[in-house]
Order: structure tokens, then C-alpha cells, then sequence
């Protein structure tokens, strides 16, 4: 569970690192360096993608309001992309345009 300091202000505070569990002697288990290596990293990357993913999620709640205070549906951003506004999901999708020669095909 979310520690309260954690709570309503956007801003998250960094874990620390859990220290390695030490064995007792006699009760060792077979260990296989390379899974333990590579479930380490696996869990830090999905960590990072999900400390991400609640960024994502406070922007686009930023943009949308944006959005509604300025009363837009859509908006054409100068490199071309195109900012919409799904009101039925009160979200907003930020997509590219369509490539020229994509569009040929």
C-alpha cells in the first residue's frame, strides 16, 4: 500500500534497495547465478516502467484538463501530431501523422 506521503502530491519517493538475504549454513539452496541475475534486472526494469507509467498517467490527466479549460477536441501540434480528446473515456490520445508515402500504399 501507498505510504501517505506518497499520496495526492504526484511526487514519489526512490525505494531503497532490499540487502541480499544471507543463507544459514547447512540450509543452502542451489543457486543458478545467471536466473538470479537476470530476475534482478528484469524486476528493476519493470519498476522503472511502472514508476513510468504513473508519469504517463499524471500528463495525460494534465493535457486533458488543458484540453477542456481551453475547450478543444482537437488540437494540431506544430511537428504534426494531433492531440484528440476520446470524451466517452475521458482520455487524450496524442498520435503521428500519417507517413506520405505510407499513405500511397
Amino acid at each position: 500500500m501507498a505510504d501517505v506521503s506518497e499520496i495526492g502530491n504526484g511526487k514519489r519517493k526512490p525505494r531503497k534497495a532490499k540487502p541480499e538475504q544471507t543463507e544459514l549454513k547447512g540450509m543452502e539452496r542451489r543457486r543458478i547465478p545467471e536466473i538470479e541475475q537476470a530476475a534482478k534486472v528484469y524486476a528493476e526494469t519493470r519498476d522503472e516502467r511502472m514508476e513510468l507509467t504513473e508519469a504517463e498517467v499524471q500528463s495525460q490527466g494534465k493535457l486533458l484538463q488543458v484540453m477542456r479549460t481551453n475547450k478543444l477536441q482537437k488540437y494540431r501540434l506544430d511537428d504534426g501530431r494531433v492531440v484528440r480528446v476520446e470524451e466517452g473515456e475521458a482520455k487524450v490520445k496524442v498520435t503521428k501523422p500519417k507517413d506520405q508515402a505510407t499513405a500511397a500504399l
